[in-house]
């Protein structure tokens, strides 16, 4: 399993809009999604750290790998927008976001996601899109390496 392609998954249930890159790719390519209508866009950030710890026993070795992960939803908006009305699209996004940790958590595929911090960042990726950033990280379920 990799993290990265079972939460494409699950983020794909909540919107089917969805770019995975580096941020320089993500700003190229949320102009095209924008243009095509492609919004709101969960954008996930490639991921670049985490850690792996193993346990011993008898009978096997267990590794268990902890990532990273930087994770969010986006949605254009108009340059001058009323920031009430930015103020309800940031809402529909967080609430992506803790939809998106529910189907995390119900997967059983990683530990339960307690809690995550977030940034909102406005007017970003160079077209005026409005993108709720969530960082946090996730533990692999233990798997069996050896016998």
């Amino acid at each position: 399993m990799t993290t990265d392609r079972e939460i494409k998954r699950l983020a794909q249930e909540v919107t089917p809009h969805y770019c995975y890159g580096t941020p320089y790719y993500l700003n190229t390519q949320t102009d095209r999604m924008r243009a095509k209508r492609q919004m709101p866009a969960c954008l996930h950030i490639q991921t670049a750290d985490g850690s792996m710890g193993t346990s011993a026993t008898p009978y096997f070795t267990a590794d268990v790998w902890t990532r990273r992960v930087q994770v969010g939803f986006a949605d254009a908006i108009k340059f001058d927008q009323d920031p009430e009305k930015t103020l309800d699209t940031v809402e529909a996004l967080l609430g992506m976001c803790r939809e998106l940790i529910a189907k995390m958590n119900a997967s059983g595929l990683w530990q339960p996601v307690e809690s995550f911090s977030y940034q909102v960042l406005y007017n970003t990726q160079d077209g005026n899109l409005v993108w709720v950033l969530m960082d946090f990280n996730v533990t692999e379920q233990p798997r069996c390496t050896e016998v």
